[in-house]
């Protein structure tokens, strides 16, 4: 049966205690080996303390260990747009490693007209047409937009006062890179 949190954190506070004693003991006596065994005291404390820390976070914030870990391509669509289509094929996507702290997220993929009519929805969007070359991706090793022609559309909406969705578009509605920032 494993220790829970309140049983570490009561070794925690013997371990801190024996190790101010042995501590004080050392200095009033100037005895070396009780210096050694205070601060391996020290080292239990300090060691059983982060254990205790860990635990307690895990309980009371359901922080796991895969809270720092990427999302697979699938799982940040579903997320940002919900279930994909089957005609759609990720290219390349990186969501947030840190939830609280990164800001945004991107996904790359091929599409079709259907899907993408589905993605817009009825939002409003600032559009543009701009120059595939001028195509910037945050995610690492995606820098070719594969789309015919020289030109794309680039789409904007503003979710709040810092907050917004940029859309680059195919032409053809064939490819879309579709970035949600916080």
């Amino acid at each position: 049966m494993p220790i829970g949190a309140t049983c570490w954190t009561l070794i925690c506070i013997a371990l801190f205690t024996a190790s101010l004693i042995t501590g004080f003991k050392a200095i009033k006596h100037k005895n070396r080996a009780a210096y050694i065994t205070a601060i391996r005291f020290f080292i239990a404390f300090a060691l059983c303390g982060s254990y205790t820390l860990m635990k307690t976070g895990v309980k009371l914030f359901g922080i796991s260990a895969n809270t720092f870990t990427q999302d697979e391509g699938e799982e940040i669509y579903t997320r940002m747009l919900g279930k994909p289509a089957s005609c759609v094929t990720i290219l390349a996507a990186e969501g947030a490693y840190i939830p609280i702290a990164d800001d945004d997220e991107s996904i790359h993929f091929k599409t079709c007209p259907a899907e993408v009519r589905r993605t817009l929805g009825n939002n409003t969007y600032y559009v543009t047409t701009v120059a595939k070359s001028d195509f910037r991706s945050d995610i690492d090793g995606d820098s070719v937009f594969y789309a015919k022609g020289d030109s794309i559309l680039e789409l904007y909406r503003s979710t709040g006062t810092v907050s917004g969705v940029q859309i680059y578009l195919a032409m053809d509605s064939t490819e879309m890179f579709y970035r949600e920032a916080w």
